[in-house]
C-alpha cells in the first residue's frame, strides 16, 4: 500500500517511476539502469535496503539513495546513512519532507529555491 501512495505522490510530481518487488530486484535495476534517485526501503524481501544500498556503494554507484521507512529511531537513521544513504524519510508519507529530500537530490540551485517541485494538482 505504502509503495502505491508514493508512486501516485511521485507521479504528482511527475516523475518517472520504476518499481522494484524486493531489494535483490532494486539492487539489480540500479546496477543495470541509471536513475537520478532511488527511495530504498529499509525493510524488504530477499534483501534489505542497507545491504542493497551498500552493494551498490562498493561498485561504485553514487546515485542518491534516500531511505523510506516506518523505522523512525534515530540507530534506524545512523544506520541508513552509514550503508551510503543520503537521506531518510518516514512512512507514513509527509508529502512535504518527501518534496524537501527531493528538491535537495533532483534540481538545479534555481530549481530548489523555487521550494518545491510542481505537481499536476
Amino acid at each position: 500500500m505504502n509503495q502505491l501512495i508514493l508512486e501516485q505522490i511521485l507521479h504528482r510530481f511527475e516523475l518517472n517511476v520504476t518499481k522494484a518487488r524486493d531489494g535483490k530486484e532494486a539492487l539489480d535495476l540500479a546496477l543495470r539502469n541509471t536513475f537520478d534517485l532511488i527511495l530504498m526501503d529499509m525493510q524488504m524481501p530477499e534483501m534489505d535496503g542497507i545491504q542493497s544500498t551498500k552493494i551498490l556503494r562498493e561498485n561504485g554507484i553514487l546515485v542518491p539513495v534516500i531511505a523510506c521507512t516506518a523505522n523512525a529511531y534515530q540507530e534506524d537513521r545512523t544506520a541508513c546513512i552509514a550503508s551510503g544513504m543520503n537521506d531518510f524519510i518516514t512512512k507514513p508519507i509527509d508529502v512535504s519532507a518527501l518534496n524537501a529530500s527531493l528538491i535537495k537530490y533532483l534540481t538545479t540551485p534555481a530549481q530548489s529555491a523555487a521550494g518545491h517541485l510542481t505537481s499536476k494538482d
